[in-house]
């Protein structure tokens, strides 16, 4: 079973293989608006939730960090679901609420 980075690589190799350079170009944009779209956010939301189960079994944010190589603030950040970007934020997972 491939992993997830195997697979991205191979649909990379097969965008740079392409002859056509418009095409090219189009494929490599067309990739990297389905990687902010949809594979960002799933990532995004799988992270949050491992952080918030290391809260659940009492790690603190200073440990989280140091086990992700992560400032303590910038764990709080994704287990609140923010992005950390300037006024940006990701949708909050209510699915626990």
């Amino acid at each position: 079973m491939k992993t997830p980075e195997a697979k991205m690589n191979e649909a990379l190799a097969d965008i740079a293989a392409v002859a056509d350079p418009v095409d090219r170009a189009k494929r490599a944009a067309a990739f990297m608006e389905t990687m902010r779209t949809e594979a960002m956010p799933q990532a995004r939301q799988i992270r949050q939730e491992a952080v918030k189960e290391l809260r659940a079994e009492g790690k603190s944010l200073a440990e989280i960090g140091s086990l992700l190589g992560l400032d303590r603030n910038r764990v709080q950040q994704i287990s609140e679901g923010r992005t950390g970007g300037k006024g940006k934020s990701a949708a909050p997972d209510n699915s626990e609420s």
